[in-house]
C-alpha cells in the first residue's frame, strides 16, 4: 500500500473521530474492522498505527505491533480455516472473507516488493579497482586486509601461528636474525582505527593495515597499500 495513499486515509479517519469516541476493541477486532474498510494487507505496524488514530484501540504497552502480530497470528491458529484472517507475507495480514483471487493479488504484491527490497540490499559497494592475486578490488574494511595479509605473510617474513576475534587479532613470529620472534598482530583498515578501538599499545608488536595514517605511532606498522602498488608497478603480481 503506498505510503502516500495510508497518510490520506490518516488524515480522514481523524476528521471522523474528531467529535465522537470510538468504543475500544480487542487487536484482532481491530484489526477486521480495519482491514473491511481499506481493502488492503497491511502490516502489523499499519493496523496499530490506523488503530490508535482512529481511537479504536488503547494499549499501555512499549510494542504493541508485536501484540497485534502475535493476536493475528493466534486466531489464524486456533480457529484454522475459521479464521477472518490470512496471512499473505512476512508480517502481513488480509481477510479470509476477500476470497482467494484477491488474496493471491496481496501475496503476489507482497512478493513483489519484497523483491525490489532484496535488489537494493545486493547492491553492493567496492574499492578501486585492483585485481591482485584474485582480489579484484581494493579493500575498504578489515576482513579485506586479513585476507591480503593471508597472500603477503610469507614474503613479509611472518608466519601466523593463531588467529582470534578478540585483541590481539593474530599471533606469529617474525623472521629476525637470532630467528623467529614471537609477536602480536592487528589488522586494520586504517593503522588510526587502531586508536579508535581503544587498543593497548603495550599488548601489540605490529599493526598490519591497508592504509597507514597514524604518523606517531608507536609500533611497528606495515601498510599492505604501498606493497602491492609497488608489486604492480614492477609487474610481481599473479592475477587467477
Amino acid at each position: 500500500m503506498a505510503t502516500g495513499n495510508l497518510r490520506g486515509r490518516f488524515l480522514m479517519w481523524r476528521i471522523k473521530i474528531m467529535n465522537s469516541t470510538n468504543k475500544k476493541l480487542s487487536y484482532t477486532d481491530a484489526a477486521y474492522e480495519i482491514l473491511k474498510q481499506t481493502n488492503e494487507a497491511l502490516s502489523s505496524v499499519e493496523l496499530v498505527d490506523i488503530a490508535l488514530t482512529k481511537g479504536t484501540l488503547e494499549t499501555k504497552g512499549k510494542t504493541p505491533e508485536a501484540t497485534m502480530g502475535a493476536s493475528l497470528y493466534l486466531e489464524c491458529q486456533r480457529r484454522n480455516n475459521e479464521s477472518r484472517f490470512v496471512k499473505v507475507g512476512r508480517d502481513k495480514w488480509a481477510l479470509s472473507e476477500w476470497g482467494k483471487k484477491a488474496i493471491q493479488v496481496e501475496i503476489e504484491k507482497y512478493d513483489k516488493a519484497t523483491q525490489e527490497i532484496q535488489l537494493k540490499i545486493r547492491k553492493t559497494i567496492v574499492g578501486d579497482p585492483l585485481n591482485f592475486d584474485g582480489l579484484q578490488y581494493a579493500p575498504i574494511n578489515e576482513q579485506g586486509v586479513v585476507f591480503l595479509f593471508g597472500k603477503l605473510h610469507k614474503e613479509l617474513g611472518i608466519i601466523v601461528e593463531a588467529i582470534q576475534t578478540g585483541f590481539p587479532d593474530a599471533k606469529g613470529r617474525k623472521k629476525i636474525r637470532a630467528g623467529w620472534q614471537e609477536i602480536a598482530i592487528e589488522f586494520e583498515y586504517r593503522s588510526s582505527n587502531f586508536l579508535s578501538h581503544k587498543h593497548e599499545i603495550q599488548h601489540c608488536d605490529l599493526i598490519v593495515c591497508w592504509m597507514h595514517d597514524w604518523k606517531e605511532c608507536p609500533l611497528e606498522v606495515v601498510e599492505l597499500k604501498s606493497i602491492i602498488e609497488k608489486k604492480l608497478k614492477n609487474g610481481d603480481e599473479q592475477n587467477f
